[in-house]
C-alpha cells in the first residue's frame, strides 16, 4: 500500500541514498514516488542473485531461442504483423496477417499492449469492447524513453558495464515526466558498457554504449522529429561533462530511438 519511495524512507534517510533504492521501479516504466512497495523486491533480486549478461548482446538470446524452436519443431513465420484477431461469438478463431492471410487458430498468446489489442485488432464487434474503452480512460502508462546507441573511437577503461547518473532534481524531475509530461534539461539517464563485459562489441581500442534517458510518453505531444537532435546533443554534452569526458569528438557511429 506504500509506493516504493516511501518504503525506502522509512529505513533511510539520506536523500541519495533514497534515490539509489528507489529508482528500480523505473526499469520497467514505473514511478518510484506512486509505484507499488512490491518492486522493491527487484533491488533484492539484483542483490541476491546478480545480473547477467549474455556475450553477444540480446540478438544471441533471440539466435538461441529461435534455435530451441526449431529444435521442438515450431514453426516461426517472419515478416508477418498480425493485424487483425478473428473473433466468432466472442471466441478466437484466428489471426490475419499483413491484412491479408487468415491463420486459424483456437488460442492465441498475445503479448501487446492490451489498449492496442483492444482498439486496433479486435476489429469486430466484440462485447466487452465498451467496458474495456471506459477501462482505458483510467489507465496509467509507462514513461517513454530516449535511446542513444553510440560507438566510440575512445576506450573508457573506468566506466563500468552499468552506470546510473542522477540530475540535480528527483521528485520534480519525474513529476515532470510522469504528471506534467515535459521536457527538462535537468536529466537523469542510464549508461550501458557491454564492452566492458564483452570485448566483441566493439572494435580493439574503441568502445559501445547506448544510454537511456526517461522522458514523457507519447501522451505529451512532444514533436521529436523536431526535439530529437537537440536532445540527443543534450544528453552528448551532459555524458561529455561528466562520465565520459571527451565523448562528443569520439562518436565514431550513432542512432537513436524516440518514444514514436
Amino acid at each position: 500500500y506504500q509506493s516504493v519511495y516511501k518504503l525506502v524512507s522509512k529505513y533511510i534517510s539520506d536523500e541519495k541514498l533514497r534515490r539509489v533504492f528507489s529508482m528500480h521501479p523505473l526499469l520497467v516504466g514505473g514511478n518510484p514516488f506512486s509505484t507499488t512497495s512490491i518492486y522493491t523486491l527487484i533491488l533484492f533480486l539484483e542483490k541476491k542473485w546478480g545480473i547477467h549478461y549474455s556475450m553477444g548482446g540480446t540478438g544471441n538470446v533471440v539466435g538461441a531461442l529461435e534455435q530451441l524452436m526449431k529444435e521442438e519443431n515450431i514453426k516461426i513465420i517472419k515478416d508477418a504483423e498480425v493485424t487483425e484477431i478473428i473473433l466468432k461469438s466472442d471466441q478466437v478463431k484466428g489471426v490475419k496477417i499483413n491484412n491479408s492471410e487468415l491463420i486459424n487458430c483456437d488460442y492465441i498468446i498475445c503479448n501487446s499492449d492490451p489498449p492496442n489489442v483492444y482498439q486496433n485488432l479486435i476489429k469486430s464487434n466484440y462485447k466487452y469492447n465498451f467496458l474495456f474503452k471506459q477501462k482505458m480512460k483510467r489507465m496509467d502508462y509507462s514513461m517513454g524513453l530516449f535511446v542513444y546507441y553510440f560507438g566510440s573511437k575512445k576506450k573508457y577503461s573506468d566506466v563500468a558495464h552499468h552506470t546510473i547518473y542522477f540530475g540535480e532534481a528527483y521528485e520534480k524531475h519525474l513529476d515532470k515526466i510522469f504528471e506534467k509530461k515535459i521536457l527538462s534539461d535537468d536529466i537523469s539517464y542510464y549508461l550501458h558498457r557491454p564492452s566492458a563485459t564483452d570485448p566483441n562489441m566493439a572494435p580493439e581500442g574503441q568502445d559501445a554504449f547506448y544510454v537511456l534517458v526517461p522522458v514523457p510518453n507519447n501522451l505529451s505531444k512532444v514533436n521529436w522529429i523536431e526535439e530529437g537532435d537537440k536532445f540527443k546533443d543534450l544528453v552528448l554534452d551532459k555524458m561529455d561533462k561528466t562520465v565520459l569526458p571527451g565523448i562528443k569528438e569520439n562518436v565514431v557511429s550513432d542512432f537513436y530511438l524516440t518514444p514514436d
